[in-house]
């Protein structure tokens, strides 16, 4: 599949949050776009996932965030609407991102925090089967291999979600890094990472962008967004 072949969903641009200007000095090595608007792009790009995919979640929901770190897209997640109950589960080999997310969170008296390297298959055994009404994947596809992403979605499409559950990923596409795999190649990588049991899998394109007045630039970084439900591999 190539760019065009694929749907596309442009979220209306932004000006940078004010709560993240005193960042604005702050890059990742090999691009000068603020890693305060890498956030944001991220989490506006999270938001139409939720939006898109996620619809129709129960008001008492059970959340599995793999690769949460500060749990952002569980907090983007449970600022979508109002829940009756929220609970999740984030997995993280970072214990210290999930402590300092803990605090921020509004639900934090209702996280379960699991440290553990996803590339060590163990992680999976310290969570519940058939427990989770939804997964969240943010942005891990480029920091791990591509056979540990495959054994991720596998075991939780296959294990972890209830009968009805559905996994949600967003994951880097083109405009971070200037010298960066173009869309093509990211789609392709992640594609060849979808379990071979998925029979279908049809990726959204989501564009961002922010705006920053100080230095009166604007910039676009764009997502690729997915959606696998469980009874996908026949539950």
């Amino acid at each position: 599949m190539t760019p065009s072949d694929l749907e596309r969903v442009e979220v209306p641009p932004e000006p940078l949050a004010d709560a993240l200007g005193e960042f604005i000095d702050q890059t990742f090595p090999d691009t000068s776009v603020p890693v305060p608007v890498y956030l944001q792009t991220a989490q506006l790009c999270q938001r139409a996932a939720v939006d898109r995919y996620l619809a129709s979640l129960p008001a008492r929901v059970d959340v599995l965030d793999i690769g949460a770190a500060q749990g952002i897209f569980s907090r983007v997640l449970f600022d979508s609407r109002p829940f009756e109950h929220f609970t999740a589960t984030w997995v993280d080999r970072d214990a210290s991102a999930m402590d300092t997310g803990l605090r921020a969170a509004p639900f934090g008296a209702h996280v379960k925090r699991v440290p553990a390297d996803l590339e060590d298959e163990r992680w999976a055994r310290m969570i519940r089967d058939e427990a989770f009404d939804c997964a969240l994947i943010g942005l891990l596809h480029h920091h791990i291999g591509s056979s540990t992403y495959t054994r991720i979605i596998d075991v939780v499409i296959g294990q972890k979600l209830r009968s009805r559950g559905r996994l949600v990923a967003v994951e880097l596409g083109a405009g971070l890094y200037q010298d960066g795999a173009p869309l093509q190649v990211v789609i392709d990588s992640i594609s060849e990472s979808i379990p071979d049991t998925i029979a279908s899998f049809e990726p959204t394109i989501v564009g961002t962008q922010v705006t920053v007045p100080a230095l009166n630039r604007e910039f676009r970084i764009e997502y690729v967004c997915f959606a696998i439900d469980a009874v996908a591999v026949g539950r």
